[in-house]
């Protein structure tokens, strides 16, 4: 059937008439006598083993699975292959009608406006489209004045097409009852020119190609099929990917995996190998484990011993409470408050960039130069600016931390604060609701040498409160990825807003803990309250 392509060129719509008509047929018995004698000398040489009767996968060699695969994958290479070559062919069909109808098009237009400009008779216009195409100039009422069709109508359907789509280049539709490729341009006194061509002369080209593209490689991945399974009888594929396969997913850390190639003694003996050496790692990685986590209990411990235990303040003017719960086994939050002198009282709350222990270090180190720097005595801006240049010294982690920090004159009630690119305080004056202050923000410490931070005032009545908070809570997610948000926070602390805090923070994590629900905690959750009280009270 390639031959009658490659020998009859001059007339390829009969080659492709004779094709189109014998190859089916021909290859289906091609194949029937194939598989025959295939077998016939399998018989012959006694490799020949009945197909269907169901064998142990260890009894199957590996050529013959290859040989399988081999033949699914020339099938889908066949496919592609043919789609690919039939989808440039009708594209380049699509395209030289394109131009063909234009050109036509604008000879016929021509041709019109030379009849028209010297009073002939319009039925003077002959001309021929392709080999069965033709033209026609249409009124508005969908008659042909001339061309091809004559005196005909459109159909209603055919017309709409045709007055949707004028000037618009080529489009597809029904054109007197074919399916053509058509073009419509406006002409004078409101007539238009219909240049049409059927889809079945565009597309004979393309089918002849595609049967001859088909045939082609059908015979070319018959022989590369043919070559290539004799040359890998004893090369072993299928099983090579399969322990590969499991081989890849241990290496990912599923140490759960198995190699569970049992088709032959050798991947047999392969497969009990590796299973068994993953068995040995997976008690060498548990004995790490182990002393890891051990180790992590006692950097938590550390960390927690950092942080201010006692809220019990000796002072009838304060109430303070504070709660920090790591995402991990240690985290890079935390929260600092203490005396600077009798009168001031500085708080702070921070968020580490990161998780795990080397937010925790940072957070250490973060912690410790504001404590140091803010009992100096300075403004809460320029403990933000001092502590940045520590910071940013040796960082070459490039780690970051968000601070809010707070002093308060426990005498006048002025709260003297500056935000490091924290989240917003949220503030509550005597009998009132929670409320967000919107604070202007800096950038974050240890981001960029130089900052220069601001003051702001806040000025506390008896009975006011001051909650500050990370991150991790208005962030936090659900198992649908819809957040917590400021707002539900509002409304948690806001329902519980008539209780001391020691009891009002632990119901926010739980209102929290029950809008998360079973997905992970992703981040730390971190917050601080405090009251100012009236000590004669």
């Amino acid at each position: 059937m390639y031959v009658v392509f490659v020998t009859h060129r001059d007339d390829l719509k009969m080659a492709f008439y004779v094709v189109k008509v014998c190859a089916p047929p021909m290859i289906i018995f091609t194949g029937i006598g194939l598989a025959l004698c295939a077998n016939a000398l399998k018989i012959y040489v006694g490799e020949w083993k009945n197909p269907f009767k169901r064998r142990k996968d260890s009894e199957i060699q590996v050529a013959q699975k290859f040989q399988r695969w081999l033949f699914l994958v020339s099938a889908i290479i066949i496919v592609v292959s043919f789609a690919f070559s039939f989808a440039v062919q009708t594209a380049s069909a699509v395209q030289n009608t394109t131009e063909r109808l234009a050109t036509a098009s604008a000879d016929i237009i021509e041709t019109y406006n030379e009849v028209r400009e010297k009073n002939y008779n319009i039925n003077v216009l002959h001309s021929h489209v392709g080999e069965t195409g033709d033209f026609n100039i249409i009124r508005e009422s969908g008659l042909s004045i001339t061309g091809g069709h004559k005196g005909d109508h459109l159909s209603d359907p055919e017309l709409a097409a045709l007055q949707t789509n004028v000037d618009k280049g080529m489009y597809r539709a029904t054109a007197y009852g074919v399916d053509s490729f058509c073009r419509a341009d406006t002409l004078a006194n409101g007539e238009i020119l219909l240049v049409s061509l059927p889809s079945e002369e565009v597309y004979d080209d393309r089918d002849a190609a595609s049967y001859e593209t088909a045939l082609a490689d059908i015979i070319l991945f018959t022989v590369i099929y043919v070559l290539i399974s004799m040359l890998v009888q004893e090369i072993v594929v299928n099983n090579l990917d399969l322990v590969n396969e499991s081989l890849n997913k241990i290496t990912n850390g599923d140490l759960n995996e198995t190699v569970d190639v049992y088709n032959s003694s050798e991947f047999a003996s392969l497969s009990d190998d590796i299973n068994q050496t993953v068995n040995v790692l997976k008690g060498y990685i548990d004995a790490a484990e182990k002393r890891i986590a051990q180790e992590l209990e006692f950097a938590k411990s550390i960390q927690e011993s950092a942080l201010p235990q006692n809220f019990h303040i000796p002072r009838k003017d304060v109430e303070i409470f504070a709660t920090m719960d790591p995402a991990k086994e240690v985290g890079g939050d935390f929260y600092d408050f203490f005396f600077i002198d009798a009168d001031n009282m500085a708080l702070v709350i921070a968020d580490v960039s990161g998780k795990g222990i080397p937010a925790s270090l940072f957070m250490m180190r973060s912690k410790a130069a504001i404590r140091s720097t803010a009992v100096q005595g300075s403004n809460p801006s320029d403990i933000l600016e001092k502590v940045n240049e520590v910071l940013c010294e040796g960082n070459d982690a490039d780690m970051f931390v968000t601070v809010w920090i707070g002093i308060m004159n426990l005498k006048t009630g002025v709260m003297r604060c500056s935000n490091a690119g924290h989240e917003y305080p949220i503030i509550r004056h005597k009998d009132g609701d929670y409320e967000l202050l919107k604070d202007k923000h800096f950038l974050a410490l240890a981001t960029i040498e130089g900052i220069k931070f601001k003051d702001y005032e806040i000025d506390l009545k008896y009975g006011d409160e001051i909650f500050v908070y990370t991150d991790g809570i208005p962030e936090a997610i659900d198992k649908d990825i819809k957040q917590y948000g400021t707002e539900r926070l509002l409304s948690a602390l806001n329902a519980n807003k008539d209780i001391p805090l020691d009891r009002l923070l632990p119901r926010v994590r739980n209102d929290l803990a029950q809008f998360v629900g079973e997905a992970d905690q992703f981040d730390d959750v971190t917050m601080l309250g405090f009251k100012y009280k009236d000590p004669v009270a």
